[in-house]
Formats: structure tokens, sequence, C-alpha cells
């Protein structure tokens, strides 16, 4: 009886449609970031300074494609 019930579980189990739906995320608050003076800038070397300035534009551009991609999923949640 017990194997009749587990076979008809698993037979019915496989005819079930798995439903997705997107759940608003909370959209996290930009971080308040300190003005750097180019004045404390100059002891640095050129390749370094680059490096910096290319670190912090990688940074913003993630930044901006999440936030992209929740309110694009926060667009979907919505009844």
């Amino acid at each position: 009886m017990k194997t009749l019930l587990l076979a008809l579980a698993l037979a019915l189990a496989g005819c079930t449609t798995t439903m997705y739906r997107p759940v608003a995320l909370p959209l996290p608050t930009r971080p308040v970031l300190t003005p750097v003076k180019a004045s404390e800038l100059q002891c640095l070397a050129p390749d370094t300074y680059t490096t910096i300035v290319n670190r912090e534009r990688g940074y913003k551009t993630w930044g901006l494609e999440l936030e992209a991609i929740i309110k694009a999923n926060n667009a979907k949640a919505k009844p």
C-alpha cells in the first residue's frame, strides 16, 4: 500500500508546473562618498592615479547596473 501511494505521489509530482513570481526587493540607498581633492592625489604616480580612477568608475557602473536590475525586477513584481 505504501509503495502504491509513493508511486502515485511521484507520478503526480511530475505533472506539476512550477510558477516563479518575482518578489519586490528593497533598493539600497546610494552611499555618500567623501570627495577627494586633486591636491591630495598629487603624491600618487600617474599609473596609480589611473588605476584608482578606473576602479571607482567600475564600482559606479556596477552599482548602476545592479540598481537597474532591481528596478526591473520590482516592476515585474507589481500585481
